[in-house]
């Protein structure tokens, strides 16, 4: 079975569970929050961007510590696992601080990337508001 750290969105790309780091990132969203349809699609893209950027650094990461095997295999499996604890489209806003997040979880340490006990960037706490 392969291990794989993400360390923000969330879960080890190799398992399933809602672990805390991942439950720090979402959050639920306000009961008297109505977004229109269109702010609701661009929240659930803002979801899938996310997923894609902490993948694609903790698949960056990997290769550089040794994994080995295509990028994209490790792109594919640590997306799917992710979505089977996050559900983009139940995100109905994100955070003043996603595009700060965003940033951060780019620029992350590649150390702090693979340790499974680190925290999230502090920015990303909350950044994902769901329904």
């Amino acid at each position: 079975m392969k291990r794989f750290a993400l360390f923000l969105v969330l879960v080890g790309c190799g398992g399933g569970d809602k672990t805390p780091a991942m439950m720090a990132a979402q959050t639920p969203a306000p009961a008297n929050m109505y977004p229109s349809q269109a702010q609701q699609a661009a929240a659930a893209a803002k979801c899938e961007t996310y997923v894609a950027v902490a993948c694609g650094h903790s698949a960056d990461c990997a290769i550089g510590a040794g994994w080995q095997g295509p990028r994209s295999e490790f792109m594919a499996d640590c997306i799917s696992s992710i979505k089977t604890a996050l559900d983009c489209g139940a995100v109905v806003a994100v955070s003043e601080s996603y595009d700060r997040c965003i940033r951060d979880v780019s620029e992350q340490s590649c150390a702090l990337v693979l340790d499974p006990d680190a925290p999230p960037p502090a920015s990303c706490n909350a950044v994902l508001l769901v329904r």
